[in-house]
């Protein structure tokens, strides 16, 4: 037998639509097979979905019976199984109808053939709505594995005739649990067991809404249908974006919620902002309750619709998130969801690859941090937080090196297309982040890092991988070798700086936060720290290389007085002038994609242009990335760069 065990039917999107099954349906049809593994399976009306659990016997080598009263159409779906390979997978038959007794003493319509024993799994796509499906759970239901696990999916459960199969159904077996989907044509999952509601003590559940009640209504209720018990169990945080009445009616009127922060009012601020603001309720939560160790996202547009049980998503999240420490974050979107295929900051294509071994069939890519429903980890909020919007919170990320996962096949729909906020939104003058219960940045860089280090954070580096990036491209490209006398400006919690101390370089550390440097000291004894803006400050005398590792300076405008109030250009050729003499080497190492893009306010991503407009007037310019790559003009490069200036 000659198959093809790659699932390839789903992506030929040619087929979707008409009388097939929609993409959405297709994606948790596969995960299920994936997921449940069934033995046996019976389709009721064959189709492209046959492909999709041919493949599946391809590889699990189940037993697929597949039925179609309609000869044409049964060699039609023949024709698709020969063109995949997968023509001896599945016994494919052509089964007349026929009349049969259902309960009540009615007759109704049914496939005229035998079905196999012991079924695991049943798609009820068939016969045709013009006949009725009523007959189907009467004629499956004795076959389906007595071992009580077993799933009958009804397709386009929507429509009124399969709405009175339901209902038929339900009262003449009572020991049914059905479940309804909200997927684009409607589907019901019919079990013998109620599902058991969800224990989720160990979340901090986040949801950002604002002047859409109707759309946060339809969210928390489908979340509700799906994972029962989450939400009663989590410690749930809103943040009320805004303020408008009708929204704070819907939010009194969910006992559930456990803390509120409001922000804005009455325009709303930026969604990178409030989400900023529910990322410090998450840390605070978070240092006084441990036990509470993920954080998962969620904006008030998006719908809960798949067949996982909720348990077991939330579950596969935790998994990874506690085995795989280089995944950051897992997205809970649904796949069949159009997202970005390119990386937000590098530009680099996304592709997304099975996690080898992985029972739940995830996926894995080098993707960028998203705001859409996803699940991190608590402890891992100060790596991204604070951020002066989502442009930035996409660069902390970036910079921790980490992967992002991708539940299969989701479990949220994108609802709020036709009631869009963009344009509707308004940065305040002041801090965004107004209002009860939080805290906001500002352009001041010493009341932001005072807030930031007295909250006892700093960035999360991997300090092996810290060390090896400085070693092999920072110190070979700036020459220096140990000992080297390096001033690190802008130092923070001064990590880099004992880096470089510890292999053997003589090194001063300036930070102008006093709780970070407090927090630093105490972390580092051995190491020389300077409390002092490096705007004001001199070394003892002359004679140093200087090292700034993403300092607040260079993120902004490189040319006249910048947003947080220095004129960069000036400083930087002071630090020339009076720290360092020729030959000394200046590095920069900083996160940007190149691209030019310059908001009013936030961060700049400026150019290989604009750095060598700042430096070659002081000194031989290099830059590379921050693998120690050439720069290409036009192109994106991992991360950022690393600029290396010689002073002349």
């Amino acid at each position: 037998m000659t198959t093809k065990t790659t699932i390839t039917s789903i992506a030929e999107t040619s087929v979707w639509g008409g009388w097939a099954i929609d993409r959405a349906t297709a994606l948790e049809l596969s995960a299920a097979y994936h997921r449940h593994q069934p033995r046996v399976v019976v389709e009721a009306g064959s189709g492209y979905s046959t492909v999709i659990a041919a493949e599946y016997a391809a590889r699990s080598g189940a037993t697929v019976v597949s039925l179609d009263h309609d000869q044409h159409w049964a060699r039609t779906t023949g024709g698709y199984l020969r063109s995949h390979g997968l023509e001896d997978c599945v016994d494919l038959r052509h089964a007349p109808l026929k009349a049969v007794d259902i309960p009540g003493g009615d007759t109704a319509y049914w496939y005229d053939t035998t079905l196999p024993d012991a079924i695991d799994f049943a798609l009820i796509d068939g016969p045709p709505g013009s006949v009725g499906r009523i007959a189907a759970m009467y004629e499956i239901h004795p076959y389906m594995n007595p071992d009580g696990r077993w799933h009958v999916w009804l397709d386009d459960s929507d429509r009124p005739g399969e709405q009175e199969c339901l209902t038929r159904w339900s009262e003449d077996m009572p020991g049914l649990a059905v479940r309804n989907v909200a997927l684009p044509r409607g589907l019901s999952v019919i079990r013998e067991r109620q599902q058991a509601r969800t224990d989720a003590s160990d979340l901090i559940i986040t949801i950002l809404t604002g002047a859409r009640p109707n759309l946060l209504t339809q969210t928390v209720q489908s979340f509700q249908h799906v994972a029962p018990g989450v939400l009663d169990s989590a410690y749930v945080i809103v943040c009320h974006n805004g303020r408008d009445e009708e929204t704070m009616i819907r939010i009194e009127m969910m006992p559930f919620i456990d803390e509120l922060v409001t922000v804005g009012g009455p325009d709303m601020i930026p969604m990178g902002d409030a989400m900023g603001a529910l990322a410090f309720a998450v840390r605070d939560h978070g240092e006084k309750y441990p036990d509470r160790q993920m954080w998962m996202h969620l904006e008030d547009d998006w719908t809960a619709a798949t067949t996982t049980p909720g348990w077991e998503w939330i579950e596969t999240s935790r998994r990874l998130l506690r085995t795989r420490p280089d995944i950051g974050q897992v997205r809970l979107r649904h796949r069949c969801e159009i997202t970005k295929n390119a990386h937000l900051l590098t530009r680099a294509p996304i592709t997304w690859s099975p996690i080898p071994n992985d029972p739940s069939g995830a996926l894995v890519a080098a993707a960028h941090w998203t705001a859409n429903p996803s699940i991190t980890r608590v402890v891992d909020v100060a790596s991204v937080w604070p951020a002066g919007g989502e442009g930035e919170a996409i660069q902390r990320f970036a910079e921790t090196g980490a992967l992002v996962a991708q539940i299969n096949p989701g479990v949220f729909h994108h609802a709020g297309g036709q009631q869009s906020l963009e344009g509707h939104t308004v940065r305040p003058r002041r801090s965004p982040l107004r209002g009860r219960r939080t805290r906001g940045t500002s352009n001041n860089p010493v009341v932001f890092y005072e807030d930031f280090y007295r909250r006892g954070r700093g960035w999360a580096y991997n300090l092996g991988v810290e060390a090896h990036h400085l070693r092999e491209v920072v110190c070979r490209l700036a020459g220096w070798t140990t000992p080297t006398r390096i001033v690190e400006i802008g130092a923070g919690l001064c990590d880099h700086a004992e880096l470089l101390r510890s292999m053997g370089h003589t090194v001063t550390a300036v930070e102008l936060s006093t709780a970070g440097v407090t927090a630093a000291t105490a972390r580092y004894p051995d190491l020389d720290i300077v409390c002092a803006d490096a705007a004001a400050w001199s070394p003892n005398q002359p004679g140093t290389g200087v090292f700034a590792r993403g300092m607040s300076w260079y993120h902004r405008e490189l040319v006249g007085v910048s947003t947080i109030g220095v004129d960069v250009t000036a400083e930087t050729r002071r630090i020339f002038d009076e720290w360092m003499t020729p030959g000394d080497v200046f590095v920069l190492q900083i996160v940007t994609n190149l691209s030019g893009n310059r908001p009013r306010e936030g961060i700049h991503q400026n150019t290989v242009d604009d750095y060598r407009n700042l430096f070659e007037p002081l000194g031989s310019t290099t830059i590379v990335d921050w693998a120690g790559r050439p720069i290409h003009p036009g192109l994106h490069h991992d991360r950022g760069v690393v600029v290396a200036c010689v002073k002349s």
